[in-house]
């Protein structure tokens, strides 16, 4: 009976043994590469164009990673997609290029602001054009 009971001890153990092998392995090699991607969230970095189409998109979430990524560029880089961008059909695209060439102190983001503060057809985006 002892050597019974010893037998049927071992095997449970070996048993045990082999379905967490076979869970390690499941998510090591399963799962494992999937959450790898997911705690990359790293996002590239996005050119001139990828920003524009970002900036204007109908997606609260890809607009804001359109302004992440529109504050890595350079200046110059910066005011080329806002000049395209504050021509938008768009109000509310419009008004979010005019807050962000406020935040540009150079004469050509200054020249941009002061055209549309007077050219716009939203009194909402001239206000804030001109500074109000």
């Amino acid at each position: 009976m002892g050597k019974k009971i010893l037998i049927g001890v071992l095997v449970l153990l070996g048993l045990i043994l082999v379905a967490a092998a076979g869970l390690w392995g499941y998510f090591h090699f399963v799962i494992g590469p999937q959450t790898a991607e997911l705690t990359n969230t790293k996002p590239k970095d996005l050119n001139a164009d990828e920003i524009k189409a970002k900036l204007a998109s109908p997606v609260f979430s890809e607009k804001l990673a359109g302004r992440q990524q529109l504050a890595k560029l350079e200046v110059p880089d910066r005011i080329a997609v806002l000049r395209s961008i504050v021509k938008d059909e768009n109000a509310s695209v419009r008004l979010m290029a005019v807050t962000e060439l406020k935040k540009i102190a150079d004469p050509a983001a200054v020249a941009i602001l002061r055209e549309v503060a007077t050219s716009d057809a939203d009194a909402d985006v001239k206000s804030a054009a001109e500074g109000k």
